[in-house]
This record gives structure tokens, C-alpha cells and sequence, in this order.
């Protein structure tokens, strides 16, 4: 799918997100948003893991010609679980699904895309504790401008 210029940012999270979605380990536990399951307890564990991959966010906009811009962006993956070992799986896995998947995402308009930053915590929740990693891509969209007359 080419990223239409209308929608820039929902087309960018579909291809990101079918990516991912694609691997097996994420295929049920990867939402657009935080779901409306919240675990009732703060010992409920079995709500964990869970994934969420964030809308796009606009870094910068420059103009390359006169008509051509070039959008960088970045996006976001966050992972929790309750184990570490699952963590650093799952974090391996989403960075190996957009490295192996870097040529789907140039052929949509997508390119030089990084890993700009990664950060990891562990969250005390009741008897057990919630180790949560997230991963930011940064990367760079050219499209052309429209030109009102």
C-alpha cells in the first residue's frame, strides 16, 4: 500500500501496526490504544502482556523543491509484561519485524527508518511487577505538496 498524502499518519500506523500484527507473537496482544480490559485486582498478572503501538507523531516538516516536503516522524511501540525474559522476546521480535519489513515500508514511501530511542522500567503492581520497554522508530516521508492556483 502507498501512504496516501490525505492520511499520512493513519496509513503510516496501519503499515507499522500489519507489521507487527503479522508476527505471531503479537497477532492478540497488540492494540492501537490501551484496551477497556483493565486488570480489576492489582494482582491480576494474566492481564500481561500487552502492546500498544501509538499514532505517528511529526518531528519536523521541511521543504526539499518546490514541491516536494519531506515529514520525519517517529512512532512508538510499548511492551509490558510480567517477566523480563518475555520483555526482551518481545522487544527482539518488533525490532526484527521492522528491520525484516523495511522493504514494505519503503515501497509505501517510508524510509531511513531507526531506532531513535528505547526505555525500559519495571512498575511495582501489588505482588508483582510489570516490566515495560518502549521502542521508538524515527523515520522520514516525502510527498508532494498540492499546489492551489
Amino acid at each position: 500500500m502507498v501512504v496516501n498524502k490525505a492520511t499520512i499518519k493513519e496509513n503510516i500506523f496501519k503499515e507499522f501496526y500489519d507489521l507487527l500484527v503479522t508476527n505471531s507473537s503479537f497477532s492478540s496482544i497488540t492494540f492501537a490504544s490501551y484496551p477497556d480490559k483493565r486488570p480489576t485486582t492489582a494482582d491480576d498478572v494474566s492481564y500481561y502482556p500487552i502492546c500498544v503501538l501509538e499514532h505517528p507523531k511529526t518531528v519536523s516538516e521541511e521543504r526539499l523543491t518546490q514541491t516536494k516536503m519531506r515529514m520525519n516522524l517517529s512512532i512508538s511501540f510499548e511492551i509490558m509484561t510480567s517477566s523480563p525474559k518475555t520483555t526482551d522476546e518481545y522487544t527482539s521480535d518488533a525490532m526484527g519485524c521492522i528491520e525484516n519489513g523495511s522493504r514494505v515500508l519503503t515501497r509505501a514511501g517510508i524510509k531511513l527508518i531507526k531506532v531513535d530511542d528505547d526505555e525500559s522500567e519495571i512498575i511495582e503492581k501489588g505482588t508483582f511487577k510489570i516490566h515495560r520497554q518502549v521502542l521508538k522508530w524515527q523515520f522520514e516521508y516525502i510527498y508532494t505538496r498540492t499546489r492551489l492556483w
